[in-house]
């Protein structure tokens, strides 16, 4: 009798190690993140197969994980980006802060404000907002009211026109230095951009200056 509870005890006890030893299935909550932030505000969804980037209110998805389309803003383009809004605002705060406050508001067209702009409504309100200046509201009847300026003659504010797939003026924004302008984009909302970048160059279509 003693040697048949000894056994019993032993398979219990062996029972009970198995069940401790065994390991346990790891939950969501247990993995790392799920929108893991990597810079400026920019989270990264989804699994194997799908992938959705997000700046303040842009949202791009369902692009395979490697293949980052053109009109899409990288990393390094939005941290160079961030620096030259830092470096500007020590010239001119008002123009920067401003760009900083617009900066990643989505494009829509007809759109005037937070939750929607386009090219020459943004360029408008930065005009009116840093310049004290009224433009008038589309991009051809802003081409048409300014000065025409060569392109080696562009200097910080000046405003730059685009013949984007048509005849007529159909984009501007705003020149700030080196190369670099700031325009509500159809695919990337309100971005800095360089007028080097071979889609710009092939558009570009004059310059201007108000004033």
């Amino acid at each position: 009798m003693k040697q048949t509870s000894t056994i019993l005890s032993t398979c219990i006890a062996l029972t009970f190690l198995a069940s401790c030893a065994a390991p346990r299935t790891m939950s969501t909550s247990a993995t790392t993140s799920r929108n893991p932030e990597f810079i400026e505000g920019i989270t990264l969804n989804g699994g194997s197969n799908n992938v959705k980037l997000t700046h303040r209110k842009q949202v791009y998805k369902n692009q395979r994980i490697g293949t980052i389309p053109e009109e899409l803003e990288t990393a390094e383009q939005l941290t160079t980006s961030f620096a030259k809004i830092r470096e500007g605002k020590k010239r001119n705060i008002s123009l920067y802060s401003f760009i900083e406050e617009w900066y990643g508001t989505p494009y829509r067209f007809g759109g005037t404000g937070k939750n929607g702009i386009d090219c020459s409504a943004f360029v408008q309100q930065l005009y009116g907002d840093v310049y004290k200046l009224g433009l008038l509201r589309t991009s051809r009847e802003q081409f048409s009211t300014c000065m025409s300026i060569k392109r080696h003659e562009l200097r910080e504010g000046d405003l730059v026109f685009f013949k984007i797939r048509s005849k007529a003026i159909s984009h501007v924004g705003v020149y700030l230095s080196e190369g670099k302008f700031v325009h509500a984009s159809r695919s990337r909302g309100v971005v800095i951009s360089d007028l080097e970048d071979s889609y710009w160059t092939r558009y570009y279509a004059g310059a201007g200056r108000m004033g």
